[in-house]
């Protein structure tokens, strides 16, 4: 998924009509899709770009630039929800409701909104963006950004003037094509794209890794020292990337393996952890 050119044009917003533009033109051609159309009015709202798929499934998706309240989006969410439509929301990068811009990077101790900290709880470890080049000559595809404790750093909402906002890492979520998956979270009728979730992608690798490593290795069972090298050595392979607070987490996922030791895991929790309340 490559990023676009933008044509001049009148703005709605600017930034909230080319979105919009974006994602009716390329959902709208997919397989999958029967129809798709702009601006339709659903009772009293009226959806952005609304979806059909052939297996009858209806989505609305909702692309944010100007300011919303997490009452509102649930509000919303809800009311289409009743109808029985999934709902997918996606931010503008350098809109007004993200606590700072948004890039296709891994990125450390970046801050983010109350309404971003919301949509990533809603959609399961991810949230959806769309950023414009700084000539706005350019947008990109939309992106998935996974947020993560950061490490040192109290996991509290911090105030500064009238901003509210929250200290995370922030690791990006590829999206491999337009395809829409329908889902139920949380008691939430939700739609998203088929990017795979940051934390399974780290499991994976250190599943990769710790095969590796444990070559030569296989009876360490109980051999505290061996299985501390280990984990020390997973640790420091992923840090820069991930961020020792999100690695720990999906360590946890490993217990029955053979290099886990449950007391080694308690004292790196308790260090990595102990800034981070």
């Amino acid at each position: 998924m490559r990023s676009i050119p933008v044509r001049s044009t009148k703005a709605e917003s600017f930034y909230h009509k080319v979105m919009k533009q974006l994602i009716f033109k390329y959902v709208g051609v997919n397989r999958q899709v029967s129809y798709c159309t702009k601006e339709k009015v659903i009772k009293n709202r009226r959806a952005d770009v609304y979806i059909e798929l052939k297996n009858n499934q209806k989505i609305v998706i909702e692309v944010q630039h100007s300011p919303i309240s997490i009452g509102d989006l649930q509000k919303r969410t809800e009311e289409y929800n009743n109808l029985e439509i999934y709902v997918l929301w996606i931010l503008n990068a350098k809109g007004y409701n993200v606590a700072e811009p948004k890039s296709k990077t891994d990125k450390k101790k970046i801050k983010i909104s109350p309404i971003e900290l919301f949509l990533h709880q809603f959609y399961g470890g991810r949230v959806y963006y769309m950023d414009f080049s700084e000539d706005l000559k350019r947008v990109s595809p939309p992106f998935a950004l996974h947020f993560s404790y950061a490490e040192g750093i109290s996991k509290r909402c911090m105030k500064k003037k009238y901003q509210s906002y929250y200290i995370r890492n922030g690791n990006v979520g590829l999206i491999p094509n337009w395809k829409l998956l329908c889902t139920e979270f949380r008691g939430h009728l939700i739609a998203r794209f088929y990017d795979k979730n940051v934390k399974s992608i780290v499991r994976k690798k250190i599943g990769r890794y710790s095969s590796k490593l444990m070559r030569g290795n296989q009876n360490i069972s109980h051999k505290r020292r061996a299985q501390k090298k280990i984990l020390k050595k997973i640790l420091k392979k992923f840090k820069n990337q991930y961020g020792r607070p999100l690695i720990i987490e999906c360590l946890e996922s490993f217990e029955d393996f053979p290099w886990y030791n449950e007391s080694v895991m308690n004292r790196y929790k308790k260090k990595i952890f102990k800034k981070i309340r």
